[in-house]
């Protein structure tokens, strides 16, 4: 484990001078984020394949189900769009607490 990390460190840094010397200045922001998305996601993903397939069929439908419920709420907590007001439901704004003069 210390030797992957001492070893690590180095090869990321060369990846990284590698993949900023090649990507051009103006897709820069777009390839890093997409690289951030694929590396920050796959731990995620990686945990809810491992519960399939080694918990078996007891674990696999409310491992499936609970995640299924979690990306639908972040893709609308992320979903510029207003949402529509339910009838009695208050608006979301927030109450400024500093008095303007």
């Amino acid at each position: 484990m210390l030797r992957a990390g001492l070893l690590g460190s180095p090869l990321t840094i060369w990846a990284q001078t590698i993949r900023m010397r090649l990507t051009p200045e103006e897709m820069r922001g777009r390839v890093v984020g997409v690289l951030r998305t694929l590396m920050q996601s796959t731990p995620p993903v990686g945990g809810a394949l491992a519960g399939v397939l080694l918990g078996g069929p007891a674990v696999a439908l409310p491992l499936l189900v609970m995640s299924g419920v979690m990306a639908v709420r972040v893709r609308r907590a992320r979903d510029p769009r207003p949402r529509p007001r339910r009838r009695g439901e208050r608006s979301r704004r927030p109450i400024s607490t500093v008095s303007q003069p």
